[in-house]
């Protein structure tokens, strides 16, 4: 157990806390959506007016075919006014004028002596003075004073010619297009100029604003969300690295404690060991005695090999030498081909693991005879290899959620009463887990008791 978790751990695995990240991804999606809907808006917003000028345009141009321009070169007065012929063609162009979807006025130009007059005006005009009437509308040859760019163009140039951006003047503010009509010699007469309100194009535009608010009101909704799952994506995983994290800090001090207590365990069993040596050696030879003085020997072996935490120094050997000559010359040994010749660290703790799994006869009462012992190759790396070993015994009458209990020191012998052999299996065992082995038991195919040994070495080096 941890004696204070919080002071062992108080490494956080980000600098930056969830609801920031959360926070920052959040604005920065809303961010990047908002200046994609702007864009689409100001594409949506240019296409609207490049179609309604286009629209505008060709409207006006097909107006313009229907005027009279033999007719309108007659009126050239104020005095003309009244004429009857006057009446009748404002009255067509106010017919044309209705007939046209969205115009608000409908009207001629000429020009005369460099200036600009209007001809023919016939649309009902807004109230633009707020006296409650609707203001009075250009009469026959009423100079034109601020006139547009696209209306000069179109009288100088004789051409169609539709407004840039809206225009405005006395009579509000509008975009217009203009067509030139001619007469039946066709000789320019003048310019038919139509006029879209602003309010008209706002209307047509309405639709836009409202489906642009509604896509950034989503778009804040998908920020929100999308904050929100990176702020509980990152505050779980900031919280399953602290618990594994200290998962890992309890580990390692409970590894601690385990250590620690492996070796004072060991360091009691060493003490118990000389006490009874010292003892023995004052009691008179029996059999008693002789078995109290093996077992403070095997005792004592196997309490040096609990103390030893890790295996330090070594140098090169033989392998397969130092394996064969640790196993009885009864006993069947191979080495596998891939087995190479020399290893560097301790042969000699080699030998004693070797020489005990193959000739304790503890384990051989209890698994059998060793049948066999086989040295293999298991892993190899740039500067390291891993030996295997492997030992056959003999048994089959045995289960196999048994074996491992005969690995364990202190084993009972078949009299009911402690072992001493079992001292020698654990000393193997204790040796091999401070050269950073590991052994594992079980039974093979054909039912017979079968243990696999990995040693770690260090490749030889030259001298």
């Amino acid at each position: 157990m941890l004696k204070n978790p919080k002071k062992e751990f108080s490494g956080r695995p980000y600098l930056i806390s969830p609801t920031v990240e959360g926070i920052a991804f959040g604005l920065f999606s809303l961010a990047a959506m908002g200046v994609a809907i702007y864009f689409i808006y100001v594409r949506a917003v240019e296409a609207l007016r490049a179609e309604i000028k286009e629209g505008l345009l060709r409207n006006v141009c097909a107006a313009a075919t229907t005027i009279d321009g033999d007719l309108h070169k007659k009126f050239v007065s104020k005095e003309s006014k009244d004429d009857p012929e006057y009446i009748a063609f404002q009255s067509k162009l106010e017919a044309v004028r209705q007939a046209s979807k969205h115009v608000r006025y409908l009207y001629t130009n000429i020009t005369k002596g460099g200036k600009v007059y209007f001809i023919a005006n016939p649309s009902p005009q807004n109230d633009n003075d707020g006296d409650g009437k609707p203001d009075e509308a250009p009469q026959l040859m009423d100079p034109y004073l601020d006139a547009g760019d696209a209306l000069l163009t179109a009288l100088k140039e004789q051409c169609p010619c539709v407004d840039k951006e809206p225009y405005t003047d006395v009579w509000g503010t509008f975009y217009s297009a203009y067509a030139p009509f001619y007469d039946s010699k066709g000789h320019f007469v003048g310019t038919l100029g139509m006029d879209l309100e602003l309010v008209s194009f706002k209307d047509r535009l309405n639709p836009i604003v409202i489906a642009t608010r509604r896509a950034f009101l989503t778009a804040i909704v998908l920020a929100v969300l999308s904050g929100t799952v990176v702020w509980f994506y990152r505050r779980f995983s900031i919280q399953l690295i602290s618990s594994r994290l200290r998962m890992e800090v309890e580990r390692d001090e409970t590894r601690r404690v385990s250590v620690a207590a492996h070796t004072v365990s060991g360091q009691w069993l060493d003490a118990v060991s000389r006490f009874i040596n010292a003892k023995v050696g004052s009691l008179p030879d029996s059999a008693t005695t002789g078995q109290f003085a093996a077992f403070g020997k095997e005792l004592g072996e196997y309490a040096q090999a609990r103390v030893r935490k890790t295996v330090e120094g070594g140098a090169n050997f033989d392998v397969i030498a130092v394996s064969r000559e640790a196993v009885p010359s009864s006993m069947k040994f191979t080495a596998g081909p891939s087995v190479p010749k020399l290893a560097l660290g301790r042969g000699d703790l080699l030998a004693t693991v070797i020489g005990i799994f193959s000739s304790n006869t503890f384990l051989a009462e209890k698994m059998g005879p060793v049948s066999g012992m086989e040295l293999r190759l298991a892993d190899e790396s740039i500067d390291a290899i891993e030996l295997e070993v492997v030992v056959d015994y003999s048994t089959r009458d045995i289960r196999e959620d048994a074996l491992a209990g005969f690995f364990a020191p202190f084993s009972l012998g078949s009299d009911g009463e402690l072992d001493v052999r079992s001292l020698g299996v654990g000393k193997a065992v204790e040796t091999l887990k401070a050269m950073g082995g590991e052994f594992h038991v079980s039974l093979s195919g054909d039912g017979m008791p079968r243990l696999s040994v990995r040693i770690p070495f260090s490749k030889f080096k030259e001298d």
